[in-house]
């Protein structure tokens, strides 16, 4: 770190952690950070966990925390030695939770302190690095790089502020909160009473790319600043509950703090359903600081390179495919939109051809780790159109009322009413016997992953001849798999 581009000042210090102060001075960034070096026994991190929750709560910088915790955050945090208890994890947890601390994303090594003292070498992840909300807010995107030990049993840490990347367009997507507006409906109609020449599956194509403008108008009038508002309504309500508590017979006051109540109940609504979209998460925190932890969830989450999780097929909060058009916007303007869209869908399965447009998919990768580095540690997820999704749900159907008859019984995927835990218990109670002094045995466990994510189309279409299928369900379902056009 170079001294003249850093001031220092130190806050505070007590016998597991110093605070200091930080200016960055080329950018004028200020921010906090806490230095931990904590106590090697659970009674006596207690004060730190303590310390850290008071340092949180008077803390309105962006705060970074990191050293030396002497405690593992989760059951797998530790290779060799005694097993790790929930006991031992469970207040360094609350702790982080309570603080609203979210983990510096890394590289690197997964452990950061062996012991080489002994002959038998265990491995632990103790040191952490964590951020906080406004840190989200204000700061830079950091990375973090856990580098070789070298001589000490420690594995040093080194963060880098990245630089912001340059902003590109943003591509449409449907936001569930504009259904909620008294004109949204009027948009939809207007747009969708536009006179478009060609198939009906291009009709509707053509008038959802219409409609994006009228939408995007709308989310620019009355959407843009839906979370200030719902600040700003909030804070009104407090004032005239306060001068309601002074006055409380006055009818005036009375109404005033009944229609601002009403005001906040409806804005707040609408903030929690965008902020809850945005980002991604499966539970919804009522109360004042919801606002802080949506706001997080959404940096963080663009910090990992996460970008989107997938939720059950009713949920409205599902991922949109390129068009940027949720299954929560047909749902909202079915009435107007459900006879051209049903027409559009029968219309593929009478004429077998597919618009490139609708068989378009965006693959959104995943981290399956903390840091990935390499193509195999992403998970891919597909986000196909809605129409595509409704094409392609009516041909699994129908395939799925004949696939139990030419599966093998003991294939238990994909069939309705098998389950792949049968197979696991199979295999519990086969293990059970192994130690028996009987009969030599063998297991074998053999890894089809790369088989089955690489099957040909050739290979799809020969074994639906193979077993019989109708030549016309089997050119439906070609044309869906061997067209598409992916994103990444």
């Amino acid at each position: 770190m170079k001294a003249d581009y850093y001031r220092v000042d130190v806050v505070s210090s007590s016998a597991q952690m110093i605070t200091c102060d930080v200016v960055y001075i080329p950018l004028q960034l200020s921010f906090r950070v806490s230095i931990v070096y904590a106590y090697n026994t659970r009674e006596e991190r207690r004060e730190l966990w303590d310390e850290i929750e008071m340092q949180s709560i008077a803390c309105l910088k962006p705060w970074l925390l990191l050293g030396d915790f002497n405690s593992v955050l989760h059951m797998d945090d530790r290779l060799g030695g005694n097993p790790v208890t929930l006991p031992k994890v469970t207040d360094f947890q609350n702790c982080i939770n309570t603080s609203g601390l979210l983990e510096v994303p890394h590289q690197g090594q997964k452990y950061t302190w062996n012991d080489r003292s002994s002959d038998r070498r265990i491995f632990s992840k103790i040191d952490w690095m964590f951020i906080n909300a406004e840190w989200l807010n204000t700061m830079p995107s950091c990375r973090a790089v856990y580098l070789a030990e070298g001589i000490s049993d420690h594995f040093p840490a080194r963060i880098s502020l990245r630089k912001q990347a340059t902003r590109v367009k943003r591509a449409f997507q449907y936001c569930n909160v504009w259904s909620q507006h008294p004109q949204f409906k009027d948009k939809v109609q207007t747009v969708w009473n536009t006179q478009i020449e060609g198939c009906k599956m291009w009709k509707v194509v053509r008038k959802l790319k219409l409609l994006k403008k009228s939408l995007k108008e709308l989310n620019t009038q009355d959407f843009r600043n839906i979370v200030t508002e719902a600040v700003e309504d909030k804070i009104a309500l407090d004032k005239a509950q306060e001068k309601l508590q002074a006055d409380p017979l006055n009818m005036l006051l009375q109404q005033e703090e009944r229609a601002q109540y009403t005001k906040y109940r409806h804005t707040s609504y609408m903030a929690e359903m965008f902020l809850q979209q945005q980002s991604k998460a499966t539970w919804l925190k009522l109360g004042d600081d919801c606002t802080k932890y949506f706001f997080a969830v959404i940096r963080h989450r663009r910090l990992q390179q996460a970008i989107t999780q997938l939720k059950d097929d009713q949920d409205i909060n599902k991922s949109p495919g390129p068009d940027g058009y949720s299954s929560g916007f047909f749902k909202a303007a079915w009435e107007i939109i459900g006879k051209d869209v049903i027409e559009a869908v029968l219309d593929f399965f009478r004429n077998d051809k597919l618009l490139k447009q609708l068989n378009t998919t965006n693959i959104a990768l995943i981290p399956k780790i903390p840091g990935p580095e390499f193509a195999s540690q992403f998970r891919p997820i597909s986000c196909c159109n809605v129409l595509y999704k409704c094409i392609t749900k009516m041909i699994c159907m129908r395939l799925k009322s004949v696939v139990d008859h030419f599966v093998a019984d003991n294939q238990s995927a994909f069939v309705q009413g098998r389950f792949m835990l049968h197979n696991v218990l199979i295999c519990h109670d086969l293990l059970r016997h192994y130690n028996r002094q009987t009969t030599p045995r063998c297991l074998m466990k053999i890894d089809l992953r790369k088989a089955y994510d690489m099957v040909s189309w050739e290979f799809v279409e020969e074994a639906l001849n193979g077993y019989g299928f109708p030549r016309r369900f089997i050119e439906l379902v070609m044309n869906c798999i061997s067209s598409p056009m992916f994103t990444v």
